[in-house]
């Protein structure tokens, strides 16, 4: 709603073959601009050069033909905290989903949302 179209690709990899066949039906459910963006990539691509077509090696990790080092990926960080590679987060501004108690918000949150499942559900 607030930044249309700014995705210039989706890299779908390694996708089972059962998603990759579904796709040609969900697909319609898309306009062409969004559907020419999704794409599909397989291991063989991959090792065959199909994002250092794209990318420069340096920004690539291993496991996608890069040059860059896949020890960088851990485990312990979760996308859009801080710690994770590439984030620039003050981590006191961050909360620490692994302590617990959550705050009330999202304890309320929690249990709305397990309120409209059992709804849905009924």
């Amino acid at each position: 709603e607030h930044y249309p179209r700014c995705v210039d690709r989706i890299y779908l990899l390694n996708a089972p073959a059962l998603f990759a066949q579904a796709w040609k039906v969900i697909r319609l459910a898309f306009d062409a601009f969004t559907r020419e963006r999704i794409v599909f990539v397989t291991d063989a691509q991959i090792r065959n050069g199909y994002f250092l077509e794209r990318f420069d090696a340096h920004m690539l990790y291993t496991t996608l033909g890069g040059t860059r080092d896949a020890a960088e990926l851990q485990d312990t960080n979760i996308p859009g905290f801080w710690g994770q590679p590439g984030t620039e987060v003050d981590p006191a501004l961050v909360f620490n989903w692994n302590e617990k108690p959550w705050p009330s918000g999202i304890t309320e949150l929690q249990q709305q949302a397990a309120e409209e499942v059992k709804h849905i559900r009924k």
